[in-house]
């Protein structure tokens, strides 16, 4: 067996990592981007994330409304805990969910200093972008034929 089919404990390269200056000064270097349909389908469902409606249900029981049409027995206190697992498993769940997305390690301050080389570099981009508007001429584009007339 090769050691390629194994997984590894790594992490994945952050999508929005900064990249290397040399792509705003070299024209041909492309800056990798990051897969964005790969990103997507390591996505949790949302359906795997909500716990609200599990919750309110469960609550609502525990206190029940006069007015409300819910067909769902009430709860006593003393079976809430009993009737609170199956949403203590949801919750856990969705926690392990959200930790295998990439650069949940990360602290709030790597991703705003993040942010601001980013924003850096697109200011650099930008500033690149309006000398090389001023440099190029407009190019008029002569009617089909038209060349063919000239000669």
């Amino acid at each position: 067996m090769s050691s390629a089919s194994t997984p590894t404990s790594r992490a994945l390269p952050s999508p929005h990592a900064p990249q290397p200056s040399s792509a705003l000064t070299n024209p041909t270097t492309v800056p990798q981007t990051s897969n964005l349909s790969s990103t997507a389908s390591q996505l949790p469902s949302p359906a795997a994330l909500d716990v609200l409606p599990a919750l309110h249900a469960l609550l609502s029981r525990l206190v029940p409304d006069p007015t409300s049409t819910s067909l769902a027995p009430p709860l006593e206190p003393q079976h809430l805990a009993s009737e609170a697992a199956g949403l203590k498993v949801r919750l856990q769940k969705a926690k392990a969910a959200i930790e295998q997305l990439p650069d949940m390690e990360r602290s709030i301050t790597q991703q705003e200093k993040e942010m601001q080389q980013v924003e850096a570099r697109i200011r650099e981009q930008r500033d690149v972008l309006r000398g090389l508007v001023g440099r190029v001429s407009p190019v008029k584009e002569k009617p089909p034929g038209q060349d063919a007339m000239e000669e």
